[in-house]
C-alpha cells in the first residue's frame, strides 16, 4: 500500500471515528434527556431540585462580578427593540392570566414583608425617598407618571380592586385605624386628619407614628 493510500485510510478512519463519536454523544444527550424529563416527573425530586437551583441562584447573585455581567448582559439585551417587543409582549401576555397574576402578587407581598421587616432596609429605603422627594425634577415627572397612570380605566379598576381586597382585611383595618389614632396623651382623641385644627401642625401625632 502506498503512502498516499495510507493517508486517505487514516482520513476515512478518523471521519467514520468523528462520526461516530457524534452519534454516540447525540445517543447519550436523548438518554439523559429523557432520564431528566422522567425523573422530573417524581413530585419529591422535582422539589428537592427546585430548592437546590433556588440556593445556587442565590448564591450566586450574591457575586459582585455575577450581578455586573448580569446586569450589563440586560441592558444589552434591552437595547434590541425586537428583543424588548418581544419579552414586554410575553410578560403581558402572562399577566393575563388569573392564576400567574396571584402567585407573582403573593411571591412579591412576601418578599416586601420580608425586606421591610428589616430594620436597615427600611432605613435605606426612607433616606432615598427622602433624598428623591427633594428633586423637583424627580416630584415632576412623578406626578406626571402617576396622572397618565389614573387616566387608565384599567389601572383604576385593578387599584379599586386592590384596596377593596386589603379592606377585607380585618387585620389590615385594625393596623390602619390604630396608625390614624391620634398619639397617647393628646386630649382631642380625634382623627389625625381632624387633629390639627385643634392643635396645629406641630402636634406629635403629625411627627411621630403611634
Amino acid at each position: 500500500m502506498s503512502s498516499r493510500d495510507k493517508d486517505e485510510w487514516k482520513e476515512l478512519i478518523d471521519e467514520m471515528g468523528s462520526f461516530l463519536s457524534a452519534a454516540r454523544a447525540a445517543e447519550t444527550r436523548e438518554l439523559r434527556s429523557r432520564y431528566s424529563t422522567a425523573r422530573w416527573q417524581d413530585p419529591e425530586y422535582r422539589d428537592r431540585q427546585t430548592e437546590v437551583n433556588r440556593a445556587n441562584a442565590i448564591k450566586q447573585w450574591q457575586d459582585p462580578e455575577f450581578q455586573a455581567m448580569q446586569t450589563e448582559k440586560a441592558c444589552k439585551q434591552w437595547q434590541d427593540p425586537e428583543y424588548r417587543a418581544k419579552m414586554t409582549a410575553n410578560l403581558h401576555r402572562q399577566w393575563q392570566d388569573p392564576e400567574f397574576r396571584a402567585k407573582m402578587t403573593e411571591v412579591y407581598r412576601a418578599n416586601a414583608i420580608k425586606q421591610w421587616a428589616d430594620p436597615e432596609y427600611r432605613a435605606m429605603q426612607a433616606e432615598r425617598l427622602r433624598k428623591l422627594s427633594q428633586d423637583p425634577e424627580y416630584r415632576a415627572g412623578h406626578a406626571e407618571r402617576l396622572r397618565k397612570q389614573w387616566q387608565d380605566p384599567d389601572y383604576r379598576a385593578r387599584q379599586a380592586e386592590s384596596t377593596r381586597r386589603q379592606w377585607q382585611d380585618p387585620e389590615h383595618r385594625a393596623k390602619q385605624a390604630k396608625s390614624m389614632k391620634c398619639q397617647p396623651g393628646c386630649k382631642c382623641g380625634k382623627h389625625k386628619s381632624a387633629c390639627h385644627r385643634y392643635h396645629g401642625m406641630d402636634c406629635n401625632c403629625w411627627r411621630d407614628k403611634p
